[in-house]
């Protein structure tokens, strides 16, 4: 009996719990979506809910992102450009992704006016920010562009230079290089239209002093001087460019007419001397004396700062005490920068000249027909021209 009794309870407590369970179920889901099978038929089913609540399609995170994004294009289409600048600034500083995106978004906003030919708004955005990005080689070489295509010439070569300044790599100094002296030579043209030369001057001076060894701007730095009158700094040009394979003949046919015509009868005698060369195709060699006592042949050469001679003539010389050795200097060479001694001759002759005091560098040449360099320590001291055609050194004291 008392098994029995066991058994009845069992099963009572079975069915009163599957009851409880299936009430609470079915409470959960209470009223079930209704889904039409069929046009008279409406049948109730019922959906399982997932084991976790489905997440936001956007996360905080990316809602701000979003924002910030849509509020920097914004401020640029406004022509907000600080407000531009404050929002990625704030994210550049941190190391932020999000700079990126921006910096892509600023880029390709940027290429659309450019494309539009809105090169004003180009030019402010960029102006902007290389106010304070202002080592951004990327952005200061689209500032020039814009620049250019705004025909504001001078002020895209200025960028250049400056984008110049921080490049580290060979690639992006020759391509600023050639940028530059290509706007150069379209400034070079439209100032020459407009016969207005001399305004190419301060410009030009700082190319020239950059580029030394570019002709084409010695060159305008020369046509600029005669359209303002100083023909004394035209002639100094000039004189630099006589042995230049493109501009050496021009030069030569505008010192011609620059430099001062042979005196009357009744004058002293101050014409220029003329000393015959050797060599040619730009390299002329001439003789001279070093310290009243060996006769030497020395290279022609604009570029070079000294005269130099080897050191088999100096210590000679030294010894002789017709040179002192009194101090050392850096020399470019061919095969490098180098330290070279100093000395100064108590005399050197150049046809019918005698300098004195004249400091000469040690440098040995190797082989090519000469002994050393004319520099233009020695030639600075004389308006000097030469004729290729005679191949002839006119000197004349200045």
């Amino acid at each position: 009996m008392a098994l029995r009794l066991i058994k009845k309870l069992t099963y009572s407590l079975f069915i009163f719990s599957s009851g409880l369970i299936t009430g609470w179920w079915l409470h959960l889901r209470w009223p079930p979506p209704e889904v039409i099978r069929s046009d008279t038929q409406i049948i109730p089913y019922v959906t399982i809910a997932p084991a976790h609540p489905p997440k936001p399609e956007h996360s905080p995170v990316i809602l701000e992102k979003v924002d910030e994004l849509a509020d920097f294009l914004q401020a640029l289409n406004e022509s907000r450009y600080d407000d531009a600048l404050t929002i990625y600034q704030q994210f550049e500083s941190t190391g932020s992704p999000i700079a990126l995106e921006l910096r892509n978004i600023f880029l390709e906003t940027i290429q659309g006016w450019h494309l539009s030919q809105q090169h004003n708004l180009v030019i402010l955005a960029l102006e902007r920010f290389t106010d304070y990005y202002y080592q951004d080689i990327d952005l200061l070489k689209k500032l020039a562009s814009a620049y250019e295509q705004d025909q504001q010439l001078d002020k895209s070569i200025e960028t250049y230079l400056s984008a110049r300044s921080y490049a580290d790599q060979q690639d992006q100094l020759a391509f600023m290089d050639k940028q530059t002296h290509r706007i150069a030579q379209q400034m070079y043209k439209k100032h020459q239209r407009h016969q207005n030369l001399e305004l190419l001057l301060p410009l030009f001076q700082k190319l020239a002093y950059l580029k030394p060894d570019y002709a084409f701007y010695r060159w305008v730095l020369a046509e600029g001087y005669i359209a303002a009158l100083d023909n004394n700094s035209a002639i100094n040009e000039l004189e630099m460019l006589q042995f230049d394979p493109d501009y050496g003949n021009k030069a030569s046919q505008r010192l011609a007419e620059l430099l001062p015509p042979p005196p009357a009868p009744d004058e002293p005698d101050d014409s220029p001397q003329i000393i015959p060369l050797s060599g040619s195709g730009g390299h002329y060699i001439v003789n001279a004396v070093a310290g009243n006592k060996y006769g030497v042949r020395l290279l022609i050469d604009t570029g070079a700062s000294y005269t130099t001679l080897p050191n088999h003539i100096l210590q000679p010389l030294r010894k002789r005490e017709l040179a002192t050795r009194i101090a050392h200097v850096e020399l470019k060479t061919a095969n490098g920068i180098r330290m070279a001694p100093i000395y100064r001759l108590k005399q050197f002759q150049i046809g019918p000249y005698s300098l004195m005091n004249i400091e000469v560098a040690e440098l040995e040449l190797g082989s090519g027909g000469s002994d050393g360099l004319l520099g233009m320590n020695v030639l600075k001291e004389f308006h000097f021209f030469i004729d290729q055609n005679r191949k002839s050194l006119s000197l004349s004291p200045r």
